[in-house]
């Protein structure tokens, strides 16, 4: 190409016009033809396209694409639109070279100091290179200490030890925008940076992913990283937020894998502190999961600040911390001297940077280069010596700044004024700063033509440096704090024209697609103070985070956005939506009622249940369905709806619907309610659980059919199998629930509603519920549900275990905790520890159920989840009392009726069974005989009230309150409830109900000697069908006694 260039210029200045064609290749060279007849000649693809594309232009060069990739380093090349070829079906990317690539290059410096550092990381690369899995270092310093420059030294040593490495970083700009400090990772990784356009490489990213059969039909679930713009298909458009979230994490694990697979790889993220939620679960992903793979982190330090995946990667076995210190005096003057080039330094002025400095190595350079600048110290780099300006003696009067902000702005302010406007420019577009975007927003016309050569001067002034090639050639200011001086000298008005400008120009470049650029935007608008466009992009970055699962950068947007539209005056004619003549509401609340959901569902995704349920509560406010402060108006509230629901009922259809332009409020309300009720439930509050689903399907009722009604439906059945003992209309529910999922044709509500109605036949006792929730666990699999998939596990392994089937049980448990602590869901590890538990504990392992109730526990106390709590102390009372530990049983059953008396009186949810039934054992298995048993007798009520809810809990139910009877003297009752536990249990197919029953018949003397030997036997044949061996062995032992006897 540069010889290309030369002749085109020797041909130009002897007035002679030409063209040229370059092309990059194999190519045969040589004699061509026989004996008789041949020539000399060169043949080939790459022939034919440099003569093709030579015919193509006038009076200039052009290079094909390969030529363009193999040069791009050292000449500079403007990507022209792709070219029809002779010859050739697609379109060629052509490229005109422009001339020889300026690049400062600099001789590559030992580092001074960190000695110990940087053997460190020396160490863990060769420990990668023999074969090591790999690890996890974090570098921990204050800014300007020498983060970069170790990482820079770092990626030198690397390329000496031939190891490939992977680079990215956060950004102060786009702190808020999901995975961008990935970006560059991804676009490396995948060999996108050398492409010009976003059609060559979404090309590329499809050739490379069609080889790959698991993740081809994820692709476009790279476009939340990477602006690619890849069309979605109905598996991904199917996938719910955290769906999706999960999945696009998987793919980009799958791909950084598959990377490593033949030979290692380093990873180094700067600039951690700017890094954004989702990227730091993947970093954190990153570094347990793929091997093998070092992984660098550089951050200033973060302080309580942190975000918990950061936390987590602290507390990590393999996790190795680096804390930067300052430099030592001799080795600040060392830097300097090397930056300076220069052999020694006046002892005057070593010392002054050292007092001043402190022994940070940034402020060390800059104050350095700010006496040279301003001709305080003479350097002369030929000799390598220096020496202080006659005029400078006493450097002490000199007035220097005492910050290193005052130091850099000092040297801004000797600048050229071309070069200082530039900086500014730049300070506004950010840290990196794309050359297209200064040289167009530059607000001096006749300076864009100077500017790359004013950038050559600021990089030998080591003020910038350049961060990426053509096409997308780019430069990064050496140091943010550089960035930041020269955006803190410029007027306001100044930073707002330039935020517009900047705003302006990314929507009309991108105007076929925007969202990769939501967050930047918001910056950019928000800084410009034009409040329309500002709220315009925090509705579309909020609801891009909300969609990709990033919580914490969604809570931030939607509570900015609603802080700003408090400020914003409503206008004076506003649409009203008409829901009835008495029930209307402007487009302005339903704007933000909408917000306000958006943002409690970004709480509930995060846990925050009380900030959570405040803002759906204040969304179906100005929705004007407010939420009754007063339970008793909520009652009240709740008999009205449900009289109304059962009109519905009874008159199908023949309730009165909104207008179909109501369809959205209405919709948006049952969305509202439907998460409210979540919340209500977790907390064991039925009162207001069913509140919550009875208004989402009375409302989703005057709707258009949707996921929320189908939803709704669902829940309804769970609710009315509470209230009426009769199951008919429980069951039109969950019929209803079903075939609307059907008829909607989206396969995850189907799945959410089979799961949800195979929860309410298994409280019912229905164990044929395993087809639904198959079903619906098949179909999580297919989308990769992971979330749907545990809740559906969770109640498969809950049949299992009611019908005696506790290996099963167990193993299925087993599945669940290991996707849990894949995906470091500690409510869903502590669903498995107590769902392990209770089957190991049947199975007589009593000592390996205890530790995993401690570890249940132990987890539940980061989660809100009243009903794993009772139902972990329930089990405990049970463990306590098998290891023959009465006061220990007792205590674990009275902490376990606190929490039962602090929520709901009525349960919420099936799988408090164990807890229920556990007080109760845990008072019964340690009363004494004088003791008043009121405790007894709560438990049992409360055991009973659950059995009339749950029928799975009578056979239990009855078997305990038979044995309340027994020891308070009722002989006769006490059996008469044995008999009832004995025919529930056999009516349910539960066997270790029923051998429980036969063991506790056969243990009192009232029954007959034949009697009670058969119910003994009965009991042992099925405890031994079920695995249960301590029973086996207490009954075998009873019986031997008796024989002897």
């Amino acid at each position: 190409v540069q010889s290309a260039l030369g002749m085109k210029q020797v041909l130009t200045d002897l007035g002679v016009r030409c063209s040229i064609g370059v092309a990059t290749g194999r190519v045969f060279c040589g004699q061509f033809g026989n004996q008789i007849r041949r020539e000399y000649t060169m043949i080939g693809d790459a022939v034919n396209l440099a003569a093709r594309l030579m015919q193509a232009v006038a009076d200039d060069i052009l290079c094909d694409e390969n030529t363009y990739l193999a040069a791009q380093e050292q000449v500079l090349f403007e990507a022209l639109p792709p070219l029809p070829i002779k010859g050739r079906e697609e379109l060629a990317n052509a490229y005109c070279p422009l001339g020889q690539r300026l690049r400062v290059l600099r001789p590559q410096a030992t580092m001074v100091g960190r000695v110990a550092e940087h053997t460190l990381l020396a160490e863990q690369l060769q420990s990668l290179i023999r074969g090591g899995p790999g690890g996890l270092v974090l570098i921990e310093g204050e800014a300007g200490i020498g983060k970069s420059r170790l990482m820079e030294d770092l990626r030198r040593q690397a390329e000496t030890m031939g190891l490939g490495y992977l680079t990215g970083a956060g950004d102060t700009i786009e702190k808020s925008t999901p995975y961008h400090g990935w970006r560059l990772i991804f676009s490396q990784l995948l060999g996108l940076n050398t492409l010009p356009t976003v059609e060559a490489r979404r090309r590329r990213v499809l050739a490379l992913l069609v080889k790959d059969s698991k993740v081809t039909h994820l692709a476009s679930l790279l476009n939340d990283v990477l602006p690619l713009d890849l069309p979605e298909n109905d598996a991904t458009r199917q996938m719910t937020k955290s769906v999706r979230a999960q999945n696009t994490r998987d793919l980009l694990l799958h791909l950084l894998q598959r990377s490593v697979l033949h030979a290692p790889k380093l990873l180094i993220m700067e600039d951690a502190h700017w890094l954004d939620s989702a990227s730091w679960a993947l970093l954190r992903a990153v570094s347990q999961e793929v091997k093998p793979l070092l992984v660098v982190i550089a951050t200033r330090p973060l302080g309580k600040a942190a975000p918990n995946d950061y936390a987590r990667l602290l507390r990590a076995q393999d996790t190795q911390l680096v804390r930067l210190t300052s430099l030592t005096a001799e080795e600040t003057t060392a830097l300097v001297c090397q930056r300076l080039g220069v052999r020694e330094l006046p002892t005057t002025v070593a010392g002054l940077i050292t007092e001043r400095a402190e022994g940070n190595p940034f402020f060390s350079v800059e104050l350095a280069y700010a006496l040279r600048d301003g001709g305080f110290l003479l350097v002369d780099e030929a000799s390598g010596t220096s020496q202080l300006a006659p005029h400078a003696a006493t450097l002490q009067d000199l007035r220097l700044p005492d910050t290193v902000q005052g130091v850099v702005t000092s040297r801004i302010d000797r600048l050229p004024p071309p070069q200082q406007l530039l900086l500014k420019v730049a300070s506004v577009i950010g840290r990196v700063f794309p050359f297209r975007l200064l040289r167009d927003i530059h607000p001096v016309e006749a300076d864009r033509v100077g500017l790359a050569t004013h950038l050559a001067s600021l990089e030998h002034l080591e003020l910038t440096s350049l961060e990426s090639p053509e096409p997308e050639l780019a430069y990064i200011f050496k140091h943010i704090i550089t960035q930041e001086v020269a955006y803190n000298l410029m007027l306001f008005a100044q930073r707002r024209q330039l935020h517009r400008a900047i705003a302006e120009w990314y929507e009309e470049r991108h105007a076929d697609d925007l969202s990769s650029f939501y967050p930047l935007l918001v910056h950019h608008w928000s800084k410009a103070e034009v409040i329309g466009k500002t709220m315009e992009y925090l509705e579309k970055a909020g609801e891009q985070a909300l969609r990709g699962f990033a919580n914490h950068e969604a809570v931030r947007f939607f509570s900015e956005l609603l802080r700003l539209d408090k400020e914003v005056k409503p206008s004076d004619k506003e649409t009203i939506v008409g829901l009835s003549f008495l029930h209307s509401i402007t487009e302005t609340h339903f704007q933000r009622a909408r917000w306000e959901r958006q943002l409690g569902e970004a709480h509930l995704e995060l846990g925050h249940l009380v900030e959570s349920r405040q803002h759906l509560e204040e969304a179906l406010a100005l929705l004007t369905w407010p939420v009754p402060r007063l339970r008793v108006r909520v009652i009240g509230n709740l008999v009205m709806q449900l009289l109304r629901q059962l009109w519905h009922r009874a008159k199908p259809g023949w309730w009165p619907r909104y207008a179909p332009e109501a369809d959205r409020v209405l919709l948006e309300a049952a969305h509202t309610y439907l998460q409210l009720s979540e919340i209500h439930y977790f907390a064991n509050d039925s009162l207001m659980t069913d509140y919550a689903i009875v208004q989402a399907l009375n409302v989703a009722e005057r709707a258009s059919p949707s996921t929320e009604l189908a939803m709704a439906y669902a829940n309804m059945c769970i609710a009315v199998a509470g209230h009426i003992p009769g199951r008919g209309l429980a069951d039109t529910y969950a019929r209803l629930a079903v075939e609307f999922a059907r008829q909607l044709d989206r396969p995850l509500t189907l799945a959410a509603v089979l799961s949800r109605v195979g929860a309410y036949r298994l409280s019912m006792g229905q164990w044929g519920a395993r087809l639904e929730l198959q079903q619906a666990v098949d179909i999580c699999l297919r989308f990769e549900d992971r979330r749907r998939w545990v809740e559906s596990m969770f109640n498969l392994a809950q049949i299992a275990y009611y019908q005696g089937e506790f290996s099963h049980s167990v193993a299925l448990w087993a599945e669940v905790d290991t996707w849990a602590q894949r995906s470091e869901n500690p409510l869903q590890q502590a669903w498995a520890s107590w769902g392990q538990a209770e089957g190991l504990l049947r199975l007589g392992r009593t000592d390996e159920a205890i530790k995993r109730l401690d570890n249940a526990l132990s987890l539940l106390a980061q989660n809100t989840d009243y009903a794993s709590e009772i139902r972990v102390y329930g089990l405990l009372a049970q463990a306590y009392l098998y290891q023959g530990k009465p006061e220990a049983a007792r205590q674990a059953a009275q902490t376990g009726a606190r929490l039962m008396a602090q929520s709901s009186p009525k349960p919420t949810a099936h799988y408090l069974f164990e807890g229920y039934a556990g007080m109760a054992e845990g008072f019964l298995g340690s009363s004494e005989s004088s003791g008043s048993m009121l405790e007894e007798k709560q438990a049992c009520d409360n055991l009973n009230l659950y059995a009339y809810i749950f029928p799975l809990g009578q056979p239990r139910a009855h078997l305990l309150q038979g044995c309340y009877y027994w020891q308070t003297g009722e002989h006769a009752r006490a059996y008469h409830a044995w008999e009832q536990s004995l025919q529930a249990a056999k009516r349910l197919a539960m066997p270790y109900e029923e051998a429980r029953v036969h063991l506790e018949l056969g243990r009192h003397v009232f029954l007959e000697e034949a009697a009670r030997k058969r119910h003994l036997t009965e009991a042992s044949t099925l405890f031994e069908q079920l695995g249960a061996t301590d029973e086996v062995a207490q009954i075998r032992a009873t019986l031997t006694d008796e024989t002897e006897r």
